[in-house]
């Protein structure tokens, strides 16, 4: 289960162009919820970077999630 900050849903739409973006970000985080790097001093909240198409080589945005067990 996925939720998102009330900030989230304002912008996501400008950020991930198509629901399929935001779908594979759910998908790979279903899958592997390890997959970001702990932030130090959080207790286990984790910053994944994720590459955006539009971007370009340096394009991308960081997404902070916790996973509750």
């Amino acid at each position: 289960m996925f939720i998102y900050t009330s900030e989230f849903d304002k912008l996501w739409k400008s950020i991930f162009k198509d629901i399929k973006n935001l779908e594979e970000v759910e998908q790979l985080l279903l899958q592997n919820p390890k997959a970001g790097n702990v932030i130090k001093g959080t207790e286990g909240l984790r910053k994944l970077r994720w590459r955006l198409d539009s971007k370009g080589k340096r394009g991308g945005i960081r997404i902070l999630y916790v996973d509750f067990e």
